[in-house]
């Protein structure tokens, strides 16, 4: 028996874990995080390897309601501990497939930063200053950092001219 918010919720013993990390996982797409929450704790008190389960107390701890909404925040959470326990609980496979998707989003989400920043009116300060700050968000990423180099210079003389206008 689980204690949820001073409700208790009885877990028959003889449900198998499988069955509850399933029920779990149907409670996050629900988004009712806190009673998978209740779910994972039993879940990973009796099997303490379990990979996907702290695959989906990772979803829980972030809000997400699946792997491609957690993907939009990775890699902020690549040092956190149920993330480092799902890589080296999980199965291989499934390691891989979760492991290339967090890639894969974080490479598009790359792309379209630097595409963003790349489009820029080159006589508005603002539109300067926000690539430029997109630039700095990905420095390492492509020839941002020669971009940051090209677009610094640009963006002092227009604030230096604002200030002359003033």
């Amino acid at each position: 028996m689980f204690n949820l918010r001073k409700k208790q919720i009885i877990i028959p013993l003889d449900v198998s874990l499988k069955t509850l990390l399933d029920k779990s996982l149907l409670l996050i797409e629900e988004e009712d995080f806190e009673k998978a929450s209740v779910y994972l704790d039993f879940i990973l008190e009796r099997e303490p390897f379990n990979g996907r389960a702290y695959f989906a107390r990772l979803l829980v701890d972030h809000r997400a309601k699946n792997e491609v909404q957690l993907s939009y925040i990775y890699p902020s959470f690549s040092s956190e501990l149920n993330w480092q326990r799902f890589l080296k609980y999980a199965l291989p496979e499934e390691r891989v497939r979760i492991q290339s998707l967090m890639d894969s989003a974080f490479q598009v989400r790359l792309t379209t930063i630097y595409e963003d920043a790349c489009n820029y009116n080159i006589s508005d300060i603002d539109s300067v200053r926000e690539s430029l700050e997109k630039f700095k968000l990905i420095e390492g990423y492509a020839d941002s950092h020669e971009k940051i180099s090209q677009l610094a210079p640009i963006y002092f003389e227009l604030q230096k001219k604002i200030k002359e206008q003033d």
